[in-house]
């Protein structure tokens, strides 16, 4: 080894294969900052020659590698990607105002640095949605998808994930803080609404509420109450006028003028199309085994019409070989290929034009009516129109595993859905820029092979 890291690497004593084992136990246990750190104080110490453009280098790898470790991975071969996509910038020109994210300013300094709207999630918010348990040396122990909060801390084990899960999230979320509120030369301006007598919340006010009213009278006194006692408790409130040189001028305190309430803006409902179902299920449905069952199995068999673009691209028995090798479920394969073999559903699934373009698990989110509206398209198969980029028609198609019986028909099990469809219908036509009347709505029910338009 012919460079200063060859001879960091034999103060240690270390082989090349005991230096891997080593460096990767050491990032596992402190993260790739501290690993760097201590390789770079033995590097130093071999390469003392070294310019300042390779220090500052060294200092800015540092810096990617404190920024990395805000994910909490541990994986090399994610550093690296990371640290390759990693940019290192200079303050732009004095004088510019920038409004930037907290992650892209990062190694930056400013002389005044304003935090507005800290208000937001509590500092232990965490996804609720797929749980993955890492061991120890980062093995995957278990996977699995979360109930909510009332049942998860019910159970010894998924609670003590959780509070794992709160803790990091916590930790992240001041690490970002930290990062924010770093970035201040001179001044620095906080800015959030006062929280409520009433409110729980344990976000970022709450964290400041509680750490300036130390030692205050009153204890929990609001954040804009202490902000007025602790305005110039640290730094030179006229180091602006002795930066531009000019005399600093104390001129009597005046009181502060009122400040009326900014007007709350409204936040909009979210909603979801499968949310306009007019049906209810009784709780034996909902947590029966079968229940579970059928709801896997429709996912099943929109998994496989995800996989047919045009359903003259390929044979049947072509579509069931490939399903079979890929390991799919063999009754949503038998069901899905039925309606394929099916001479007026394939028809429904083959390309109706030339240059018609079709979207498969479509999934969108659009402002609608005041509501925030979230879902997915089955299928939509578009018909080009005589510009470019526009559309003549549409057709909306969902594929329903629902099975008809002796009481209910599929065309009466499609009115349960006629809600949820009607909203899908008004969605598209915004997205694809159509009148309602030009959008086609039909449900494929595929137990029975059959089709129903509602529109």
């Amino acid at each position: 080894m012919m460079t200063p890291l060859g001879e960091a690497i034999r103060e240690r004593n270390l082989g090349q294969a005991s230096a891997s084992t080593a460096i990767l136990e050491d990032v596992l246990a402190d993260g790739f900052e501290r690993v760097l750190a201590k390789w770079m104080a033995r590097l130093r110490r071999a390469w003392r020659d070294r310019d300042p453009f390779s220090e500052r280098r060294l200092e800015e790898l540092r810096a990617c590698a404190r920024l990395f470790d805000l994910s909490g991975s541990r994986r090399i071969a994610e550093f690296l990607e990371f640290a390759d996509a990693y940019k290192s910038r200079d303050a732009q020109s004095p004088g510019v105002v920038q409004v930037t994210t907290v992650h892209k300013s990062k190694g930056l300094g400013f002389d005044i640095v304003i935090l507005p709207e800290l208000g937001g999630d509590s500092l232990t918010a965490t996804r609720a949605d797929l749980a993955v348990k890492e061991g120890d040396r980062g093995a995957i122990d278990w996977i699995f998808r979360m109930p909510v909060k009332e049942f998860a801390k019910a159970d010894p084990v998924l609670r003590a994930y959780t509070e794992e899960e709160e803790a990091d999230a916590c930790y992240e979320s001041l690490c970002d803080f930290y990062v924010a509120m770093t970035r201040a030369k001179r001044a620095m301006y906080l800015i959030a609404e006062p929280l409520g007598k009433s409110s729980q919340r344990k976000n970022f006010v709450r964290l400041l509420e509680h750490t300036l009213a130390a030692g205050q009278p009153g204890g929990t006194a609001q954040v804009g109450a202490l902000a007025a006692k602790l305005r110039y408790a640290d730094g030179d409130p006229d180091w602006i006028s002795r930066r531009s040189g000019q005399t600093p001028r104390h001129q009597p305190k005046l009181p502060m003028p009122a400040v009326p309430a900014a007007k709350p803006r409204r936040r909009m409902a979210r909603r979801t199309p499968s949310g306009s179902e007019s049906y209810a299920l009784t709780p034996a449905q909902l947590f029966s085994r079968d229940g579970r069952a059928a709801r896997d199995f429709g996912t099943a068999v929109h998994a496989l019409f995800e996989d047919v673009e045009w359903a003259e691209d390929a044979a049947p028995a072509e579509r069931r070989a490939a399903w079979e090798a890929q390991g799919h479920d063999a009754r949503a394969i038998a069901q899905t290929i039925a309606c394929l073999d099916d001479a007026a559903l394939r028809q429904e699934l083959g390309r109706p034009a030339p240059g018609a373009a079709v979207w498969r698990e479509r999934r969108f989110e659009i402002a609608l009516g005041g509501e925030w509206i979230s879902g997915t398209f089955d299928r939509v198969t578009l018909l080009p129109g005589s510009d470019p980029g526009t559309f003549a028609s549409a057709q909306i198609l969902d594929f329903k595993t629902d099975k008809a019986s002796a009481d209910e028909t599929a065309a009466q099990i499609a009115e349960r859905y006629r809600p949820q469809q009607e909203l899908y219908r008004r969605v598209l036509a915004k997205l694809a820029n159509l009148p309602e009347n030009k959008i086609e709505y039909c449900l494929m029910f595929t137990a029975q092979r059959e089709v129903v338009r509602l529109f």
